[in-house]
């Protein structure tokens, strides 16, 4: 299961489940992204913010089989280091779920979603 390096978790209905890598840094944000032939997905979120909490649950409710192929990682768009991206990445507002591919951004969706918009989005950027 490609989900970021973490250990399997099980959810509520006792299937593997995806995992969120926490991005702690500028080189760990840029391998991240670069990641080769993955759909790379980043969520920007904020610690006072209750959706951010809201679609990290809904992210860990995801099957492995809903994320085969995909790496999710979040960002603290508070974090000192991440600054300089907020302009570059257009992030306004939180939560923001930013889709890449070979260090390219092809997709994203912000705000709060049920699990059936989550896996379309995963599926569109397939």
């Amino acid at each position: 299961m490609a989900n970021g390096g973490g250990k399997i978790k099980k959810n509520k209905q006792n299937k593997d489940m995806a995992d969120i890598k926490k991005i702690n840094n500028e080189q760990e944000y840029n391998e991240f992204i670069n990641n080769p032939g993955t759909l790379n997905l980043v969520k920007g979120f904020a610690t006072w913010c209750g959706p951010c909490k809201a679609l990290s649950n809904t992210i860990l409710d995801l099957t492995s089989n809903d994320v085969e192929g995909v790496l999710i990682a979040e960002v603290d768009v508070d974090d000192e280091w991440f600054e300089n991206y907020l302009d570059e990445l257009r992030i306004r507002g939180v939560p923001v779920i930013i889709a890449f591919k070979d260090g390219e951004e092809i997709d994203r969706v912000s705000g709060n979603m049920p699990k059936t918009d989550l896996i379309e989005f995963i599926a569109r950027n397939r």
